[in-house]
């Protein structure tokens, strides 16, 4: 067993929260993210730490930022099908609405998404739409956590929800494109109907900084800074680790037990910074508000994100997979798959009215 290894196994690494509301808090990896014929499904985020890391070591300059895709304004409306549920617990099909009203009781619903999958965020879709509806019966507060805007940019957030940014000033100021990847069509229908309904987008993403010195050292080779600013770590959460090493069996660059431990820590870091966020969030106004976090396969899945916000509080949290319902699960997202406790189903073909 590697040292790094042999660390990870130590029940937990604990750093004092500072300002969980403002925090910012590193950025990584296995997000379960691509849908692409072909790639691994660990997504574009570890492929950029993992070239940085070989330009650094080749005397290379790093590549630029990623860049964005374009895809039709409309790529989530063309995906309009219809969905229903699946409970893996009991293995029990549940309509639409029905799943949606089990969903709604509790207090953090973690939908997993493959970044570029336009009908994986259809399903997003629906179900913050279904918990809108909700909202306006019940009073709650809806959140929407994203993934993919980094903290700093909150405040940009909220003159958005404010009517004070347009979809065009807010790509801009949040440099969408390039610090995110994908293209911000897939999820401007959720954003306008958090602004016209009376939802709030609230920024999970995290400087790349922390998570790519953790990545190339390991939580050891940080400095004390960095390591002050990290919340409470738990690199022992059971089935983590071994969903974690699934899929990234076929990415290339990671064959070194040292390796994969140090990108295992910075998906730690990343899973943990986003938990924290969305506790303080619930628990600034509890039992009031509600939250939908929309983010990487691999952060939602029950032991990434939702069991570290268990840990912090007695909150109630769901894992929702969105599918196509003739998908089967590929081996190295099998793991992934089958353990996520709700899977919203899409029907092939038939579009929604």
């Amino acid at each position: 067993m590697t040292p790094a290894r042999e660390n990870a196994k130590k029940a937990r690494v604990r750093a004092p929260i500072f300002s969980l509301g403002l925090a910012a808090i590193g950025l990584l990896t296995a997000c379960a993210g691509s849908s692409q014929e072909g790639e691994t499904p660990v997504g574009r985020t570890v492929d950029n730490e993992r070239e940085a890391a070989e330009a650094k070591a080749t005397g290379a300059a790093p590549a630029d930022g990623p860049v964005a895709a374009a895809v039709p304004d409309d790529i989530v409306a063309r995906q309009a099908a219809d969905l229903s549920g699946y409970r893996t617990g009991d293995g029990t099909a549940l309509g639409f609405d029905t799943m949606m009203t089990h969903l709604a009781s509790a207090d953090a619903i973690c939908i997993g998404e493959r970044h570029d999958d336009a009908g994986d965020h259809f399903a997003q879709l629906r179900m913050v739409e279904a918990l809108l509806d909700r909202r306006a019966l019940r009073g709650f507060e809806l959140g929407i956590g994203l993934e993919m805007v980094r903290q700093p940019y909150q405040p940009v957030l909220q003159r958005y929800i404010e009517g004070g940014v347009s979809d065009a000033t807010l790509v801009g100021e949040l440099n969408f494109d390039s610090e995110w990847g994908f293209s911000f069509s897939y999820y401007q229908p959720i954003f306008r109907q958090a602004l016209v309904r009376f939802g709030s987008l609230v920024a999970f993403g995290v400087p790349k900084d922390v998570t790519r010195e953790v990545a190339e050292k390991g939580l050891e080779g940080i400095n004390p800074n960095q390591r002050r600013s990290l919340p409470e770590l738990d690199l022992d959460v059971p089935g983590h680790r071994a969903v974690f090493d699934s899929m990234m069996t076929l990415h290339p660059g990671t064959e070194q037990s040292d390796v994969l431990d140090r990108y295992y820590q910075a998906q730690v870091v990343w899973d943990e910074s986003m938990a924290a966020r969305a506790a303080a969030w619930l628990s600034q106004r509890y039992p009031g508000r509600k939250l939908v976090i929309l983010a990487g396969a691999a952060h939602c899945h029950p032991s990434a994100i939702p069991a570290r916000i268990r840990r912090r509080a007695a909150f109630t949290v769901v894992s929702v997979l969105p599918r196509a319902k003739s998908d089967g699960a590929d081996p190295a997202r099998d793991l992934l798959v089958r353990e996520y406790e709700y899977h919203i189903l899409r029907e092939q073909g038939a579009k929604a009215p």
